[in-house]
């Protein structure tokens, strides 16, 4: 390969950024857009299905991602790229094509598959994080790490909107559903021309998989454990919201599944505008000072946000907007540094580190899921009060977790 040419110019890291764009699109669209909509109006079940479906999803990824990501460590990451949204192809068409004549069985299903989900997630975010590190000089993961970060939260950002829209131009709730399935195969075509076939590792010596991944997540915990403490208590906070993100804004603003989009697109187009300009900065300032910024950052976002529940200034649709741009600029800054730390403990594991250090944010972001949806019923903006909190609280763990290193790198304290 030629490490001389831009990054986007490279083929291995051009396509390893088009894989994470169409999958976490492909998911956003399933699980945060189509999913909460599909189930209260089309099915006809309670919010709580809601809940138990995205958590679900949640909790099947955060126990499989450990094992996963030393598995691909072994194995090699190109067949976890291509079967993991290989699967995903099939799931959002099983879900519409469940029979409503099963009544609470159709639930079940519907549950079933995202489990399934989540397993196919988990095969695939730590190989796609460690194949982006392993494909870069040291010095350029932080702006690779950027580029993926970006391509993941745009994702996320635009399947608000695209789901939405989508919905509406065609009046049919499936249609989001068929929209995700098109975006799994584009992602699973990706990988199969663009990713190259790697040899099979030797064991890996610490987050080894030849236990039960339990057992994997809590060795890596005792090599690791500020940063895996630190990961729950941001991800608790990014949890928290998650849910009732939608249902928020049509209460408090009054706003219908497009309006909401659109209102949210602004913030994913200058993520993706500012993904590598960001990424590249945080290199230049150190990882530890990039995650501090932008956590600081987030912070100040969600507190915006928060502070609708005490002064009606802070409820305005623009303020949200603005508050949304800041969380999408500090977590541009912050991950990619964070991840870059991670993947860096020890190269010849990153994939274990990686996987567990997303598992345990799985497990916070779960956390965070079910007690949102409790605050929301006692107060639409108690989520966010309490989001501001575990990304403040989160903030100042960093400070004792990753430390700045005389090269300029940065490195986790444990």
């Amino acid at each position: 390969m030629d490490r001389k040419k831009p990054l986007l110019l490279r083929p291995e890291v051009f396509g390893l950024l088009a894989i994470a764009f169409c999958a976490e699109l492909g998911i956003a669209v399933l699980n945060i857009s189509a999913m909460p909509v599909y189930l209260t109006f089309g099915r006809g079940f309670t919010a709580l299905s809601v809940s138990l479906a995205l958590g679900a999803f949640l909790l099947s990824e955060a126990l499989f991602k450990s094992y996963a990501g030393a598995l691909a460590d072994k194995l090699g990451r190109r067949p976890f790229l291509i079967a993991a949204p290989c699967i995903l192809i099939f799931t959002p068409l099983l879900t519409v094509w469940t029979p409503a004549s099963w009544g609470n069985g159709a639930m079940l299903a519907i549950l079933g598959l995202r489990v399934i989900d989540g397993i196919a997630a988990a095969m695939l975010w730590p190989s796609a994080y460690a194949s982006v590190a392993e494909a870069v000089e040291e010095n350029e993961k932080g702006k690779a790490l950027a580029m993926l970060n970006g391509c993941f939260m745009v994702g996320v950002a635009l399947g608000l909107p695209l789901g939405g829209i989508v919905n509406v131009r065609t009046d049919n709730l499936d249609a989001s559903f068929y929209l995700a399935s098109c975006l799994f195969v584009v992602a699973a075509l990706t990988a199969y021309y663009f990713v190259r076939r790697q040899k099979k590792r030797d064991g890996i010596e610490e987050c080894r998989h030849d236990g039960h991944a339990l057992q994997d997540l809590i060795v890596c915990f005792k090599t690791i454990p500020m940063i895996l403490i630190t990961a729950l208590v941001l991800f608790i906070g990014v949890g928290l919201p998650m849910a009732i993100v939608k249902l928020f804004a049509q209460n408090t603003y009054k706003l219908n599944e497009e309006q909401f989009g659109l209102l949210v697109l602004p913030a994913a187009l200058a993520m993706a505008f500012l993904s590598w300009p960001m990424g590249a900065w945080g290199e230049r300032m150190g990882r530890d000072k990039a995650v501090r910024i932008g956590l600081t950052l987030c912070a100040i976002g969600i507190w915006f946000v928060a502070f609708g529940d005490w002064l009606e200034i802070f409820r305005s649709p623009l303020v949200v907007g603005g508050a949304s741009l800041l969380v999408g600029i500090g977590f541009l800054l912050a991950l990619p540094a964070w991840y870059a730390t991670v993947s860096a403990i020890n190269p010849q594991k990153s994939g274990s580190y990686l996987g567990a250090v997303m598992s345990v944010q799985g497990f916070g972001a779960i956390i965070g899921l079910l007690i949102g949806g409790k605050l929301f019923d006692i107060d639409n903006f108690l989520p966010f009060i309490f989001c501001a909190v575990a990304v403040t609280t989160g903030l100042i763990l960093s400070m004792f977790t990753i430390t700045a290193s005389k090269s300029g790198r940065s490195v986790s304290g444990q």
